[in-house]
């Protein structure tokens, strides 16, 4: 259990990190929004947004299987992987 506890603690303070100062990759968190398996059908999915220093928004997704595993694979995929971002473009509005 305390293992557990140390790598989610970990993985929040890494997590918290992204928001005061750019990544590997130059980006900043501005937000990290988390659906559940009622909204999404199976996992958990946050939606990871963020800007480079020269203003682009970026989005990247990460899942998992519980609230828990899902604050551990953002940690997991920012620090081994990389954040594979995206350009963030608004949704077209329907006319």
């Amino acid at each position: 259990m305390d293992q557990a506890r140390k790598r989610l603690y970990g993985a929040v303070g890494f997590i918290d990190r992204l928001f005061n100062e750019p990544g590997g990759d130059g980006v900043v968190l501005l937000q990290v929004s988390i659906s559940g398996p009622r909204k999404t059908g199976e996992d958990f999915r946050a939606v990871l947004k963020g800007r480079d220093d020269k203003g682009a928004l970026w989005v990247d997704f990460v899942n998992g299987e519980t609230l828990e595993t899902l604050h551990n694979n953002i940690r997991e995929k920012g620090q081994k992987r990389g954040f594979k971002w995206r350009e963030d473009k608004p949704f077209p509005t329907p006319l």
